[in-house]
């Protein structure tokens, strides 16, 4: 690809992203003038939980398929197969071979169709355990919303990591303050919140509501304090680093570390994660943290000095380890 052509889709991309802020700041202009105290804060407050419908189903059914062991299902296919041959051979009579074939298809059908439907509602569960939920709080007539449950890293967030304001559009229609996010609450035919739908780079997520509790906000941790490390330090950690497939993190995936002036960068590619860039902080020589979500880096040195790998830290999750696999 030319430098031109890149150049033009760099303008192109720029145009693109000015669009969808001003988008944003309308919105939001509009929110503030709608926004009054006749807003029920309080009926959608509360815990969601994922609701996948069809076609997130038989997403994850695939996935299932793919991912579960093959004995379970191929040893009873084949006692099946086995016996049907045992009686194919055993008769003699033409009508009762046929008679035999249209039972087994029949039976087949069954078979499949009932395994689909129990490996599908096993593939929503799985869905909706290993996705996050959305809590609902309110701070008078203001709205909140967080992500809440086990998530595993990276995964694709449709809410900022810390929770985002939600900012009214009409009665029932909100959108989140820094992205933009659309959120809309259903309700019964008593007027009771029983959902919600977000609209989330074309995709229509759907969370039924558990709760009218809120969640419990615990203590906020005392914020780490970045320290200034010469340039040399930060330089030894700019690089890729591969993630490999494991149990916490499926898909894998790269870090991709660089400085700017006085600032280390990192971006992450993997299957479902934005491309967003964010800022890595030091506390340490070797030890770096994220305002984002808390995690915590650390790169490992050789006895050389030269740094071979990076560790991710999470609370409540396993320990990753990158490679490093370039300087560039």
């Amino acid at each position: 690809m030319s430098v031109a052509s890149n150049g033009d889709r760099l303008v192109a991309d720029g145009r693109r992203i000015r669009r969808q802020r001003c988008l944003i700041y309308h919105r939001r202009w509009h929110a503030f003038e709608r926004l009054g105290n006749d807003i029920r804060t309080d009926a959608r407050v509360g815990q969601y939980q994922p609701s996948p419908d069809f076609a997130m189903r038989m997403r994850w059914l695939r996935q299932y398929l793919v991912e579960a062991p093959k004995a379970p299902l191929y040893i009873p296919a084949g006692l099946y197969i086995t016996v049907l041959l045992v009686l194919l051979w055993r008769t003699n009579s033409l009508r009762e071979r046929w008679t035999i074939r249209g039972y087994a298809v029949l039976i087949s059908g069954l078979l499949v169709a009932l395994v689909a439907l129990v490996l599908s509602h096993v593939a929503g569960e799985r869905f909706a355990c290993s996705q996050p939920g959305i809590a609902i709080r309110h701070d008078g007539n203001r709205l909140f919303a967080e992500p809440t449950g086990s998530r595993s890293w990276p995964f694709d967030p449709v809410l900022p990591l810390g929770g985002g304001e939600l900012l009214r559009e009409s009665q029932s229609r909100f959108f989140e303050w820094l992205n933009g996010t659309l959120v809309a609450f259903s309700e019964d035919a008593r007027g009771n919140v029983t959902g919600l739908t977000m609209d989330y780079r074309g995709k229509s997520l759907t969370y039924e509501k558990i709760s009218n509790q809120p969640l419990n906000v615990p203590e906020a941790p005392r914020p780490r304090v970045a320290v200034e490390l010469d340039t040399k330090l930060l330089d030894a950690c700019v690089g890729h680093y591969e993630f490999v497939s494991t149990a916490a993190l499926p898909a894998g995936g790269r870090l991709k570390v660089w400085r700017e002036g006085d600032q280390l960068v990192g971006q992450v590619r993997s299957k479902n994660v934005g491309p967003g860039a964010f800022n890595i902080y030091p506390d340490s020589e070797t030890t770096f943290f994220l305002k984002i979500d808390g995690a915590r880096f650390t790169f490992v040195k050789n006895e050389q000095g030269e740094v071979t790998a990076v560790v991710r830290h999470k609370e409540g999750q396993s320990d990753i380890e990158g490679k490093k696999v370039g300087n560039e």
